[in-house]
């Protein structure tokens, strides 16, 4: 219980700090799995729209980490770009994280172009 408390005491700059840690580790090890590197650019990008993604979550349903691995998994399996997750609705990508699948938010992007 005295990590918990410790936890709670920490200011909103380290426990950014902690979420940050966990996407980064998030992408580095779904890289490893995939045997793929990604330039810093890209992990940028990643790190950004997930980061931005949990802050959204009024729900607070979502992990960073399941957010981060949706994410990077999809984008390193080739399923979708990191444009279109960029581009997607945020209701859409909520949808996509829980179901598990990218599925929907290839959808809602062809219902958009019809």
């Amino acid at each position: 219980m005295n990590s918990l408390i410790n936890y709670r005491k920490l200011s909103k700059e380290n426990k950014r700090e902690l979420t940050e840690y966990l996407i980064y580790r998030s992408i580095e090890d779904n890289c490893r799995e995939h045997k793929k590197e990604l330039d810093d650019e890209k992990i940028l990008d990643i790190k950004e729209l997930a980061y931005d993604f949990y802050l959204d979550d009024c729900c607070g349903k979502l992990s960073i980490t399941s957010i981060t691995d949706f994410i990077i998994n999809n984008y390193l399996d080739n399923n979708i770009t990191l444009e279109e997750l960029q581009d997607a609705d945020y209701a859409d990508l909520y949808s996509a994280i829980d179901e598990d699948c990218i599925e929907l938010i290839k959808e809602q992007e062809e219902d958009l172009e019809r």
